[in-house]
């Protein structure tokens, strides 16, 4: 008896969009859902609750030009599923560009007291899951620079390959957020050193 393969394409929409029956990752059945209002239906699968998307730069802030370059995909504000901000990465990388870094820069709905809510604890995950190495953002993701150091530390002790932090000479006289997130040169150069150090700690003393 033949069966259907996970990634066999049937039918098409009215957007020549390719329709798949089965969950690429276990081969389940697929359903159509919708989780917002305001998105367009997904399919799911019953078994292991992959959400399959078609168009899931969605689930990205940004994704420019593939040329070859390294791409920093930063994880959409909403809380989505790792498995959408992993689709993504798959997303960029079947187009020809292996060259990935995963980025946690926070979600919404956001923390009492921070920009948004901190999610560097996903990073182990991240790297579990996937080939590609995670750097954290925690200007973003606290959205306070009183606050960045500590995330960013966490961050570090999760596992995070790298960080991606605001700085500036003069907090108060930047544009953008950096009145509120950056934090000041001295205060970077303080950080590197601790961060340093408790990354060479993880190392040569991993808890696993």
């Amino acid at each position: 008896m033949a069966h259907d393969h996970p990634h066999d394409k049937t039918t098409h929409d009215h957007h020549s969009t390719p329709h798949f029956r089965h969950c690429p990752k276990c081969g389940g059945a697929l359903q159509l859902q919708q989780f917002k209002p305001h998105e367009p239906h997904r399919r799911v699968c019953q078994d292991c609750t992959f959400i399959f998307y078609d168009d899931p730069k969605v689930a990205a802030c940004t994704i420019p030009v593939l040329d070859g370059k390294v791409v920093l995909l930063k994880r959409g504000m909403h809380l989505g599923t790792l498995n959408e901000f992993i689709s993504a990465a798959e997303y960029i990388v079947n187009f020809g560009n292996p060259n990935v870094i995963l980025c946690p820069r926070g979600t919404q709905p956001g923390l009492d007291g921070y920009r948004n809510h901190p999610d560097e604890s996903i990073t182990p995950l991240l790297k579990e899951r996937t080939w590609a190495p995670v750097v954290v953002d925690p200007s973003h993701s606290v959205g306070k620079a009183a606050y960045v150091p500590a995330c960013a530390l966490a961050a570090v002790a999760y596992g995070a390959d790298g960080l991606c932090i605001e700085a500036h000479v003069s907090p108060s006289h930047g544009l953008g957020d950096d009145p509120k997130q950056a934090i000041t040169p001295a205060v970077l150069a303080r950080l590197i050193t601790r961060a340093k150090a408790l990354h060479a700690l993880r190392r040569s003393a991993p808890v696993s």
